[in-house]
């Protein structure tokens, strides 16, 4: 009850100072984005989109997905510390430290930190799920000091789907599952959940409510798995806990929503399965918006914010990769739909209670 108590009071505290800011500000808090370059300059459209505080956080990648170069944000151990260096600093300035950095560091083929580029080389998930337990704990720690040395508190990781089709372009071909069997997926991830945790690295389960069983690429188009979806791809959902927060995929599933409503935007999936059928009460966040599962769908984007938010995500990835969203705008547009009551201001106010908890709890490490 003490300790209770006591995170009572600090939440409060934290809130009613350095957090208690204004609607625009608090969607700000929402946004995580992508933006170009491998160090900043107070120009820089990033730098003053953190001190105008319009952003939350922001994600990195290694390629720039249209021009295929590679370099986009990291380049070396070194400079990737300078740069999360930075972003911080003006993260300080603002006033919205700290600033939430994430990039997707699975192991294996999908990772941001790659060996050519001087980071330690990781196994893939399927190799991981060969091994004993010990030796997971040995991988999960040497993956997590390295995105403390290079100052990354935010990992789009472990993976929890359950490799059920072998030839699956985006999850079985590439070696992201642990295992086809439930009970091995979530031992595995609970490893590294732990582990991230330890080093006070938030982690992200993924893809709910299950990407196993996809025959296509939610990155290129439409994805359906209502016919090959099966309900054991919830148990890593319903029997793990560790990680603060579960990414959502565009993966349309009529089992669990019959009107077709890609996961990500869907209210049924999220709020009604998720949050009150599997009680998840961490942070919700959605795959990148601009994937073509979403952008080939949906052509207007104020209709994807307004149907994501509404849904019940907390925090929404926008890469950058393939437009490029003006940050102000997007918040202003936010904002209007709150105003025009297309989105109630208590769902706001809720995602961004969620979000200060989990920045309260990164703070101490980030702050070192």
């Amino acid at each position: 009850m003490l300790k209770l108590i006591v995170s009572i009071i600090l939440s409060s505290l934290f809130l009613n100072n350095a957090y208690a800011l204004d609607l625009k500000t608090k969607i700000g808090q929402m946004l995580l984005i992508g933006f170009k370059g491998t160090e900043l300059h107070e120009n820089d459209s990033i730098v003053q989109d953190i001190l105008a505080k319009r952003i939350g956080g922001v994600v990195l990648y290694e390629v720039d997905i249209v021009t295929k170069e590679h370099g986009r944000n990291i380049t070396t151990p070194t400079q990737l510390k300078q740069l999360t260096s930075e972003l911080q600093h003006y993260a300080k300035k603002a006033e919205i430290y700290p600033l939430l950095i994430g990039l997707d560091y699975e192991g294996g083929y999908l990772q941001r930190l790659r060996a050519k580029n001087g980071f330690a080389k990781t196994k893939s998930a399927k190799q991981i799920g060969t091994e004993t337990p010990d030796e997971i704990k040995q991988d999960a720690e040497k993956m997590a000091e390295t995105l403390n040395q290079v100052g990354i508190n935010l990992n789009f990781a472990p993976v929890v789907d359950l490799n059920i089709n072998p030839q699956n372009p985006i999850i079985g071909l590439k070696e992201r599952s642990f295992s086809s069997d439930p009970k091995k997926v979530v031992a595995d991830a609970k490893i590294f959940a732990d582990i991230y945790t330890k080093h006070h690295i938030l982690c992200s389960y993924k893809h709910f409510p299950g990407h196993g069983s996809s025959t296509s690429d939610s990155h290129l188009g439409f994805v359906d798995v209502s016919k090959t979806w099966t309900p054991a791809e919830l148990i890593p959902y319903k029997k793990i806990s560790g990680c603060s927060m579960v990414m959502i995929a565009h993966v349309v599933n009529k089992q669990l929503d019959k009107t077709g409503a890609p996961a990500s935007l869907s209210y049924e999936m999220i709020t009604n399965e998720l949050r009150r059928k599997l009680h998840f009460e961490g942070v919700v966040i959605t795959d990148d918006l601009q994937m073509g599962a979403i952008s080939k769908l949906y052509p207007d984007f104020n209709e994807v914010l307004i149907k994501a938010i509404n849904a019940g995500n907390d925090i929404l990835i926008i890469s950058n990769q393939f437009t490029q969203q003006n940050t102000k705008e997007l918040v202003e547009m936010i904002y209007q739909d709150v105003k025009n009551h297309q989105i109630a201001e208590s769902r706001i106010n809720e995602a961004y209670q969620r979000i200060v908890k989990l920045k309260h709890y990164v703070d101490g490490a980030s702050s070192k």
